[in-house]
């Protein structure tokens, strides 16, 4: 249907065969934003970096900068739309803690807390 030079399309909603393929794109991106995001808050072998000196707990500090380019989470593909690293933060901080939480008590680490000073976040790591 033309109608003052737009074109309208009209769907029937009891159509099984809608495919919304825009929405379809952007859940599959942004499932992969936050997987690419998860891996990289994940250390590869992180008993590297907190060895157990005896008597004191050995805490890490990882720290990640959300300011300018540095908030946005690279999938190095041609989408449109930026995930940003503060968003999931700020949207999904149960579900970040407990999937870094479960990466880490595979390694005897405990994911302490994370919190936010000004633009950058820390996640503190106790082994």
């Amino acid at each position: 249907m033309l109608s003052a030079g737009w074109e309208f399309y009209m769907l029937n909603p009891l159509d099984k065969d809608i495919k919304q393929t825009t929405q379809d794109i952007y859940l599959e991106m942004y499932n992969r934003a936050y997987t690419h995001f998860i891996q990289d808050l994940c250390i590869p072998e992180p008993n590297d970096l907190l060895i157990n000196t005896g008597d004191d707990d050995n805490t890490f500090l990882f720290y990640i900068s959300c300011v300018g380019d540095l908030d946005i989470i690279n999938l190095e593909e041609s989408y449109e739309f930026k995930f940003l690293k503060s968003k999931f933060f700020e949207k999904k901080y149960s579900k970040i803690k407990k999937d870094i939480t479960l990466y880490y008590t595979g390694y005897n680490i405990k994911v302490n807390r994370i919190y936010k000073e000004g633009s950058n976040y820390f996640i503190e790591l106790i082994k």
